[in-house]
């Protein structure tokens, strides 16, 4: 979910679709933006965007799928872009834990594409520690130590 503070970078290619993927979340797209829409356009959701600030819940209505194109350049009057023509993709969620912003760069990729289908998961929950010490040996704490280090290195 990108909770280490780093924008995830996705190369779209001409006449492949991107799909973002959200069904393994609890999650419903609510809103998606292109910062800069002069490369890219959204080719696709499955189910409609429910309303940002509806008083109910859009159960089961929203959109999980979200397929994102490139195109030829157009050119918008007094819209500033990239010399690369990369831009950024927010997409606004909304789940049992209130709303949720993801944001990623889209690129211009050429060629054919290693992936097009990205799934989006939560992010691995981290084990408590629940540990007595009088309970464990020096070496087994040090063990226990290193261990819970190791997990969260590589959840980072």
């Amino acid at each position: 979910m990108g909770l280490n503070g780093r924008t995830l970078n996705l190369p779209v290619y001409p006449g492949y679709d991107l799909t973002l993927d959200f069904l393994g979340l609890n999650e419903i797209i609510v809103d998606a933006t292109l910062a800069d829409p002069s490369n890219f356009t959204f080719n696709g959701l499955v189910g409609n965007l429910c309303p940002k600030f509806a008083p109910t819940r859009c159960e089961g209505n929203g959109s999980r799928l979200i397929r994102i194109r490139q195109i030829k350049p157009i050119d918008f009057p007094n819209i500033t872009s990239s010399s690369d023509g990369s831009t950024t993709l927010t997409l606004v969620t909304r789940g049992n834990e209130g709303f949720k912003v993801y944001k990623f760069i889209l690129k211009k990729g050429s060629g054919k594409p290693a992936f097009n289908h990205l799934s989006i998961t939560p992010d691995p929950e981290k084990p408590p520690i629940n540990l007595s010490t009088e309970s464990l040996s020096p070496e087994e704490l040090d063990q226990a130590r290193e261990r819970w280090e190791n997990l969260t290195n590589k959840n980072r």
